[in-house]
């Protein structure tokens, strides 16, 4: 679903981005609590099957140890023979439970290290929102449309930031009339997991010159992101196509 708001499009998108980080943390922690249960019996069952065969593993030499060492010292009459015959049973059964203990701790000494959690991906919606407002004199927005599922884009805060200032930077005339913008934030791309926002000017409904989109191309080309130019029903629009964090739809 998307919505799609008129000229109080700025206040729109401040309050969207407060209720969209909620939802992206409850969902995330929803999901994380879900995963942790999981993991937990998983690991619970898989402790109980471990120590299970451990248990067998361990003392049955131990037994054997045991009930024979018990039956040469019970027994001070016991031929030689015999006697001999029950104590190469306890050193059998020894080395057989400290080739055991050896593999326990072999295993344990090379158990896999946790996999350390990448970093979450970064929400564009507050760093557009600081955007707006560092340009409040040159720009406001006249219509914005988000989609209500975004995903996160991999692309660090701060090379986000930097790119999303040379595109706001371009639609700004130095020393002339506040320009109205539309913006929209959507999920699709190549693979359906991107981050696009698109930008249009309202004013004049005239795209960028034709030296300024060859240099703002250029900059972010440099930062390995792609710029796209459509025509859209009303005008010309740019399209900022940012890697975005693929998730798991919910069953």
């Amino acid at each position: 679903m998307r919505r799609t708001i008129g000229t109080s499009g700025a206040g729109y998108l401040r309050e969207y981005a407060k209720s969209y980080a909620a939802r992206r943390a409850l969902r995330l922690a929803q999901s994380e609590a879900a995963a942790a249960k999981l993991d937990a019996e998983q690991a619970k069952a898989s402790k109980a099957a471990f120590l299970s065969g451990l248990n067998h593993e361990l003392r049955t030499p131990l037994n054997h140890i045991t009930g024979f060492t018990g039956m040469v010292r019970e027994n001070p009459d016991l031929p030689a023979e015999k006697a001999k015959e029950y104590l190469d049973h306890v050193l059998q059964s020894a080395e057989n439970l400290r080739e055991q203990i050896d593999a326990i701790l072999e295993a344990a000494a090379y158990a896999p290290r946790p996999v350390e959690e990448r970093a979450p991906g970064t929400d564009p919606l507050p760093i557009l929102r600081r955007l707006l407002q560092e340009h409040a004199n040159a720009l406001f927005v006249g219509r914005v449309e988000i989609d209500d599922e975004l995903p996160a884009t991999t692309l660090p805060s701060r090379d986000l930031y930097r790119a999303l200032q040379r595109v706001f930077a371009a639609f700004c005339v130095d020393g002339g009339e506040r320009r109205a913008v539309g913006l929209s934030v959507t999920s699709g791309g190549r693979h359906g997991s991107d981050v696009l926002i698109t930008f249009q000017l309202l004013s004049g409904r005239a795209g960028l010159p034709l030296s300024v989109l060859r240099s703002l191309r250029t900059d972010l080309m440099r930062a390995d992101l792609r710029l796209d130019e459509i025509e859209l029903d009303d005008g010309p629009a740019l399209v900022l196509a940012l890697p975005g964090t693929v998730q798991e739809k919910a069953a």
